[in-house]
């Protein structure tokens, strides 16, 4: 029979020695039921992964790390196919770079051997052909300068002369004459500047002659002879584009004029209505907006030159029609003096005393 102290061996409450006691007999008891335990450690069989996991595990915990969180994992080591892909690549880098010295070294030694080998009489030749097609060029340039220089020149000379000879053609009593005369002035100035200037001769190139390319003192005399055609080609050159920048600066002058010749229609404009108040409103306003247009105008230019015309005509057209409605009131005053005298009795064919008005028709004062 059994007592308590064999059902509870090992208990705590009971003594040392008895819990010690009890252990062994419980051990010796589980070793007949299942056996003696194992002595030597347990082996693992498996892959890399799972030996890994095995060591994570056994590990001792490093210090200050957390209960039930895990340790930074560190970064993976690249893999081997990794490795081997960036080494593929700087392999084609490392032979890139190979052949591109090569193709330098092979570039440079070709234009060594080229250059030992080329006589002096060859690259000679070679500067000649170079020096011919630049002097082909040149004159191309000079010839194309000096088309545009005699263009630019016949332009502005008619168009000079054109506002000269509609500046003369203006009637006098319509337009400012001090100031009409100034354009005029400055018109046959700008003519005469015009025609002193001469577009210089170009040269005549010497068609290219055959050279014996062998020979070093013939190349040479050769191009000697390209490179003075090409300093007489430069010289015309610097001609023509003396005499345009000449053209450009007798300009100025003018356009000044003519730009203040058109500047006083404005004034002149609000005289003119003034000095024709008989005339009805629309040519009144007709003169008005011929000076506005006039006054923004080019008058070197044939819009300018027409709306200066323009000018002209409106203004006559207001003197025309403020005269007629003069003569109008001075008619109708008339009859009624006429039919005064009737009804008293009186001569019907004295003339009325009435009031004469100013003429119109002629130049407003100031």
């Amino acid at each position: 029979m059994s007592t308590l102290d064999d059902l509870f061996a090992g208990d705590r409450h009971a003594p040392s020695g008895a819990r010690d006691h009890g252990s062994t007999v419980v051990s010796a008891k589980l070793e007949r039921l299942i056996g003696e335990p194992r002595r030597e450690p347990l082996r693992v069989h498996g892959d890399a992964e799972t030996l890994r996991l095995r060591e994570m595990v056994t590990a001792p915990r490093p210090a200050g790390a957390v209960e039930g969180v895990s340790p930074p994992r560190a970064p993976a080591a690249p893999s081997r196919r990794a490795r081997r892909r960036r080494l593929r690549i700087d392999g084609v880098s490392a032979i890139a770079a190979a052949l591109a010295i090569a193709a330098v070294v092979g570039a440079a030694g070709f234009a060594g051997v080229k250059a030992a080998s080329t006589s002096p009489a060859e690259t000679a030749a070679e500067a000649l052909t170079e020096d011919r097609a630049a002097l082909d060029s040149a004159m191309q340039g000079l010839q194309a300068a000096a088309g545009r220089l005699n263009a630019q020149t016949s332009a502005e000379s008619e168009a000079a002369a054109a506002a000269r000879s509609m500046l003369v053609e203006l009637d006098v009593t319509v337009v400012d004459p001090v100031a009409r005369d100034a354009a005029v002035a400055a018109a046959d100035t700008y003519i005469g500047a015009l025609r002193t200037l001469v577009t210089p001769a170009l040269p005549q190139l010497k068609p290219p002659s055959p050279v014996d390319t062998g020979s070093l003192p013939d190349v040479a005399a050769a191009i000697d002879d390209v490179r003075a055609q090409a300093q007489l080609v430069d010289e015309r050159l610097t001609q023509v584009r003396l005499l345009r920048a000449t053209a450009e600066s007798h300009r100025p002058p003018f356009i000044q004029a003519l730009s203040s010749f058109a500047a006083g229609f404005s004034d002149r404009a609000e005289r003119e209505v003034r000095a024709n108040p008989a005339a009805t409103a629309q040519f009144r306003d007709a003169v008005t907006a011929a000076a506005a247009r006039v006054a923004t105008a080019a008058l070197n230019e044939p819009d300018g030159q027409a709306a200066l015309l323009a000018y002209q005509e409106a203004v006559r057209a207001l003197r025309a029609d403020d005269r007629r409605e003069r003569l109008e009131v001075e008619q109708a005053q008339r009859g009624q003096a006429d039919q005064s005298a009737e009804e008293q009795g009186g001569d019907p064919t004295a003339p009325p005393e009435v009031e004469t008005a100013p003429e119109s028709g002629t130049e407003p004062q100031p």
